[in-house]
């Protein structure tokens, strides 16, 4: 008898849970994980992540605490970036920023937050700060249209709007700049 109420219990259950499965749909499920989140693959921590030209040779090196593939937007997000651009013919270019979005395509590097690249040359220091500025990889031009602060040793300039070509060691300010130069 005892074993006939647990076969009882048991089928009772499997039935219930069987029942409650089929009649929730893909749909409820997603709806209710919330529709508005992207579809992600995989996630690194701790990435470091190397680019190259088509020879070979090193162009940039990115390390982010995190890198998440977001497959609805074919893209590459990441947070707390260090990237370094490397210069055949100088010290490298250091880029440091809270967030940043790469296409799987490379072409560029969106980077956002509290944005700052700096040159360490011979002395003094040659830094750009803006909260947001876009790499072009194959041109080595960063661009924004945001507020943005040069500053090479005690001298500050800021503007609004920017283009930096990096090959060159040339920057345009492209409106209301101002300076502080300090003799």
């Amino acid at each position: 008898m005892r074993n006939l109420f647990n076969f009882l219990v048991l089928s009772i259950a499997v039935a219930a849970s069987w029942w409650l499965a089929s009649s929730l749909s893909k749909d409820d499920v997603v709806g209710k994980m919330g529709r508005g989140e992207p579809k992600r693959g995989f996630y690194l921590r701790g990435a470091v992540i190397y680019g190259t030209s088509e020879d070979g040779s090193p162009r940039y090196t990115l390390k982010a605490d995190r890198v998440d593939q977001n497959i609805a937007e074919d893209r590459f997000d990441a947070t707390t970036i260090q990237l370094k651009l490397n210069d055949p013919e100088g010290p490298p270019w250091l880029i440091q920023a809270d967030q940043g979005m790469i296409p799987s395509d490379q072409a560029f590097i969106q980077l956002n937050g509290r944005v700052r690249a700096r040159r360490d040359q011979p002395d003094p220091t040659f830094s750009l700060e803006s909260e947001s500025m876009r790499l072009l990889n194959e041109e080595r031009v960063a661009q924004t249209s945001d507020a943005v602060i040069i500053r090479y040793g005690q001298q500050q300039l800021t503007a609004v709007g920017m283009r930096a070509y990096f090959n060159e060691d040339r920057v345009e300010l492209q409106s209301m700049v101002h300076g502080d130069f300090i003799p």
